[in-house]
């Protein structure tokens, strides 16, 4: 397993802007479809042709998979770019220039937001003498 950490980039268009994450694997070749999942403290991206991904194409044929979506592998200069569904980051509270920790595995990637993480441990509670 690798971990890269990666800040939230936007693309701004006049109504609103879309948001991406850049990492340096690519599950799936440029231009395919990847399926973006909704967890509950993260993002999770899974390659159509996984078995894992073979599973879900199941569940969003059948109408049961309400937080999958399809979304594109760019290319981004070096680095792959995936994008982020609005409706998945107004969920996790995902915002432009935040960053986010990338945890990368040979056929998903999962995308945790850096400050749930921080919020998760908690802060410095007294020093161990």
């Amino acid at each position: 397993m690798q971990i890269e950490v990666s800040k939230v980039c936007a693309i701004k268009t006049r109504s609103s802007a879309t948001y991406y994450i850049r990492c340096n694997h690519a599950i799936a070749p440029v231009g395919d479809d990847v399926f973006a999942i909704l967890g509950k403290d993260r993002l999770l991206y899974v390659s159509i042709d996984s078995e894992m991904g073979k599973d879900i194409a199941v569940r969003v044929i059948k109408g049961t998979a309400w937080n999958v979506t399809k979304v594109k592998v760019r290319k981004y200069g070096k680095r792959v770019a995936y994008g982020i569904p609005k409706k998945f980051a107004e969920n996790l509270g995902i915002k432009q220039g935040e960053y986010m920790l990338i945890l990368i595995d040979e056929d998903k990637i999962e995308i945790i937001p850096l400050k749930l993480l921080i919020d998760k441990i908690g802060k410095f509670e007294e020093p161990i003498l």
